[in-house]
């Protein structure tokens, strides 16, 4: 018995010297697989970037601001730089530039900049943009290809002698919004720009006239800044109606009407309005709205021209009406006005007075 018991023991210490002898495989550096992220339009994610980037090592462990459990922080880092492969688009940009009068411009500096999200620390994203210089061709046309990010700006478009519109639209999103920029060769964005012919002096106000909105017609004397009720004196007329009465949650009818006075008037979507119309214009201009209109608001906003005094006076009217304020209405008007018989409604706001047609514009 004693025997048998030594040799059973004998096995065991040899089976054991055995299995520490024998060479082992090197364990696997430790990684973090991440779920791509899901492509908006619900398309498969493309692939992220390479395998190695998203590799945890300890010295990543080290630099890491994050808190938290070691297995929890590695998981955090590897979802970070697999979504920077997907967020990155690669980005293509097609722009044209054209002036007032739909004439493509040759020459124009038009200054990029392409923001590209990066790993600022391990685990924390961060960013950096590249400024990127492009020349209209004598198309009027330039474009951006070989770069990636997440969101291209137009910082400035520049042309001597020219001014770019102030509704310029500046940012374009590849990533992460609703309005995701869908790049055409062959549909570019438009840009406008307004060739100077040299700012003339203006009048130039802007004005919050209070009114009874039963109907009754004021006098706007734009040279004179000032508002008499009735008469004939001015510019262009303004009336307000709507019920006397009104609950401030219903729905309601309302109108405004603008005459104008020896003249007229009439609407513009223009991105300018540097240059009145010669002809077009209408003796009054009219606001409707119905309370069952789905779109009801108790105020609205216009753009328009008016010529007066027989043609010697032009100007342009940016107008906010608010049928409702104060238990009256508001006429709110900012305008520029040029008493001279001049169609030219450019304005300096700098000097308000004539400068050289080749003199640069202010920038945007």
């Amino acid at each position: 018995m004693k025997k048998r018991i030594i040799f059973v023991a004998l096995v065991a210490a040899v089976a054991l010297l055995v299995w520490l002898l024998l060479p082992r495989q090197e364990q696997a550096p430790i990684t973090a697989a991440s779920p791509k992220p899901a492509a908006p339009d619900g398309k498969k994610a493309p692939a992220a970037t390479a395998p190695s980037s998203q590799t945890v090592t300890d010295a990543d462990l080290q630099a890491t601001p994050l808190k938290g459990p070691v297995d929890a922080v590695k998981k955090r880092i590897a979802d970070i730089r697999a979504g920077l492969g997907y967020i990155n688009r690669p980005i293509e940009f097609y722009g044209l530039v054209i002036d007032q009068d739909g004439r493509p411009l040759s020459g124009v500096k038009v200054m990029l900049s392409a923001m590209h999200v990066i790993e600022a620390l391990p685990g924390v994203q961060g960013s950096r943009s590249e400024e990127i210089v492009r020349v209209t061709d004598s198309t009027g046309r330039f474009s951006l290809t070989g770069v990636s990010g997440n969101d291209v700006s137009v910082k400035s478009i520049e042309l001597p002698g020219y001014e770019l519109s102030p509704k310029t639209k500046r940012g374009f999103s590849y990533y992460g919004t609703q309005d995701i920029y869908k790049p055409e060769a062959q549909a570019p964005v438009v840009f406008h720009m307004w060739k100077i012919v040299g700012a003339e002096k203006l009048i130039t106000a802007d004005k919050f006239y209070g009114v009874v909105p039963d109907g009754r017609v004021y006098s706007i004397d734009v040279l004179g800044e000032k508002k008499t009720e009735g008469g004939n004196a001015g510019d262009f007329k303004v009336s307000i109606r709507r019920p006397e009465r009104v609950n401030p949650n219903a729905k309601y009818d309302w109108s405004c009407t603008i005459e104008g006075i020896g003249g007229g008037v009439i609407e513009t979507r223009d991105e300018f309005m540097y240059r009145a119309p010669e002809s077009g214009y209408q003796p009054r201009y009219e606001v409707n709205v119905s309370a069952n209109d789905p779109q009801w608001s108790d105020r609205a906003k216009r753009q328009l021209y008016v010529t007066a005094r027989g043609g010697k006076v032009y100007a342009r009217l940016d107008v906010e009406i608010f049928s409702n304020y104060q238990d009256k209405a508001v006429f709110s008007v900012k305008y520029y006005a040029n008493p001279n018989g001049s169609r030219n409604l450019e304005y300096d706001p700098l000097q308000n007075v004539a400068k050289p047609a080749n003199a640069p514009a202010p920038k945007p």
